[in-house]
């Protein structure tokens, strides 16, 4: 795993600035986490929201992302006309 990491964080860093359409999977303490189509359940990395406030479960927003980890990625809700 820890020679993945690197080549991970980069690809992830590549996305940095980019809005994508994620899958609301959770809520907790005014923070959401999901994934978008690319990335699969239990397999790859998840999207952490900031200041997600009350967000639905099985909901999809549009999520712009903002920083990157090995594994997931951070982001911010994204305006609603914001292209993805």
């Amino acid at each position: 795993m820890s020679a993945q990491q690197p080549i991970s964080r980069a690809r992830n860093e590549r996305r940095v600035g980019q809005v994508v359409d994620v899958l609301i999977e959770g809520t907790k303490d005014g923070r959401a986490f999901g994934r978008s189509y690319a990335e699969a359940p239990d397999v790859d990395g998840k999207f952490d929201l900031e200041h997600a406030g009350s967000l639905a479960v099985g909901s999809y927003v549009p999520v712009r992302l903002i920083r990157a980890e090995e594994y997931d990625m951070i982001g911010e809700l994204a305006s609603s006309d914001s292209s993805i």
